[in-house]
């Protein structure tokens, strides 16, 4: 029920931030991940481990995802990564997911490092 979330949390133990970085290019298409920089087609996404949803600066967010409420916990970025539209119905990303679940862990393990300070993955 939870999208994969728990599957992918369960692997954050072992992530490889590395691969992480590798697979973020595509995301380079839409987002920025540098401390600072202006958004792209999407927000920036630096700091977002844990910060609550929808709240980058000067990013206009859907409705649904503004109505998601709560912070992108590892679990929620999880299921969002894996398949964003069965996560928020309308959001506005047209990404279709990451399917695999060492890929979506790996990806978290990156996207934790890019935050002041690091946040620390479950052990």
């Amino acid at each position: 029920a939870d999208g994969g979330g728990e599957a992918v949390v369960a692997l954050l133990s072992k992530a490889d931030a590395e691969a992480g970085k590798g697979l973020f290019t595509k995301c380079k298409a839409c987002h920025t991940i540098e401390k600072g920089k202006p958004k792209g087609v999407g927000p920036n996404l630096f700091g977002v481990v844990n910060r609550p949803k929808a709240s980058s600066e000067g990013f206009e967010y859907s409705a649904a995802m503004k109505a998601k409420g709560g912070d992108w916990t590892f679990a929620d970025l999880a299921a969002f990564i894996t398949n964003p539209k069965a996560f928020v119905s309308g959001t506005k990303m047209v990404f279709n997911g990451l399917p695999d679940h060492q890929d979506t862990a790996n990806l978290i393990a990156y996207l934790a490092q890019q935050h002041e300070p690091p946040v620390e993955l479950p052990k």
